[in-house]
């Protein structure tokens, strides 16, 4: 009965370690990103990002006026997005616009937030937004050629878009949504760690290491990070990124399997929840998951197995 209870207390003593651990790395991020990015907004950032992408909108068969809400998902998120979209009542997109714009937006979210925990974890902050903005030009041409070349989708997107608070500008109402959203990113942290623990205690995390063997084997890295893809791929690049930080501080793990297994997370992460977010403008669902992971698949094995000594390998010695 006592050996029981140590072992109890033990459980929860390391269980806490290592969230706190993770809590502290990720907060020690995303505050100081949070404050840099309130300037910006400040700052009409976003509307010079739009205007300079209008060449690029169009290119990809996109109104000019999308510019500015890619420009404020790639600065804040998807729903920083959304909301510039709610606030042009004018705007139609068809359906093949709709699924070109959000399939972009998947894959250029967050990259100021996003790209400064990938640099603290080891991949370069310019590598990163280099990534993410060219896999998302391709996804556009992509989208933009395919759905000319068989000329479907013309008919109107359904945009079911949430409206702007009216307050959303007030110093008050931004730090409790703040707040609320750092809240909740402890709350889910905390979820997934038990879940973890649960996987490894039940022996499922095998059989995830089982389901993803064939992706893990043709990026060639550690069958160990099965549960950061796995993570990351369903939740998002913060919880992902987390947890892949707080692996690269463990022994055994190779620096280029790290960097890897992080370029794939940020092309394709978040597949439940933002996936559904840039449902509310309409598009195709297969667009959304399907050639987002063709897409992020090649460009990962492109970077593991062609480009791989710049952007992966581990430093020389000495």
């Amino acid at each position: 009965m006592l050996e029981s209870s140590r072992h109890r207390l033990r459980w929860l003593r390391e269980f806490f370690r290592e969230f706190l651990a993770i809590s502290r790395s990720l907060l020690a991020i995303i505050v100081p990103v949070l404050l840099l990015l309130r300037v910006l907004e400040a700052l009409g950032a976003v509307r010079h990002i739009g205007d300079a992408l209008e060449p690029a909108m169009r290119l990809v068969g996109l109104p000019a006026e999308t510019g500015f809400a890619l420009a404020s998902t790639m600065v804040t998120n998807i729903y920083g997005g959304l909301i510039v979209l709610a606030s042009l009542p004018d705007l139609t997109l068809t359906h093949a616009q709709a699924s070109t714009l959000g399939g972009m937006m998947l894959l250029c979210h967050g990259l100021i937030l996003e790209g400064a925990i990938a640099k603290r974890i080891g991949l370069s902050f310019s590598l990163h937004l280099a990534l993410r903005c060219g896999c998302a030009m391709v996804f556009g041409l992509i989208c933009h050629g395919l759905f000319t070349a068989f000329d479907i989708g013309t008919d109107p997107s359904s945009l079911q878009l949430p409206q702007a608070p009216d307050d959303i500008a007030s110093v008050d109402a931004w730090l409790y949504f703040q707040a609320r959203n750092l809240l909740l990113i402890e709350a889910v942290i905390f979820v997934l760690l038990l879940l973890k623990r649960a996987l490894e205690a039940s022996g499922l995390d095998r059989a995830l290491t089982w389901a993803l063997k064939p992706l893990l084997g043709l990026f060639g890295v550690s069958q160990r990070l099965s549960s950061v893809f796995a993570v990351g791929i369903t939740m998002g690049l913060a919880y992902g990124g987390g947890m892949l930080l707080q692996e690269t501080r463990r022994e055994g793990l190779h620096p280029r399997d790290v960097k890897v297994s992080l370029c794939f997370v940020a092309l394709f992460h978040g597949v439940i929840e933002d996936t559904l977010a840039v449902m509310l403008i309409g598009g195709d669902l297969l667009a959304f998951v399907l050639l987002r992971l063709v897409i992020a698949v090649a460009a990962t094995f492109i970077l593991a197995r062609v480009w791989c000594v710049p952007v992966c390998a581990p430093p020389r010695p000495g």
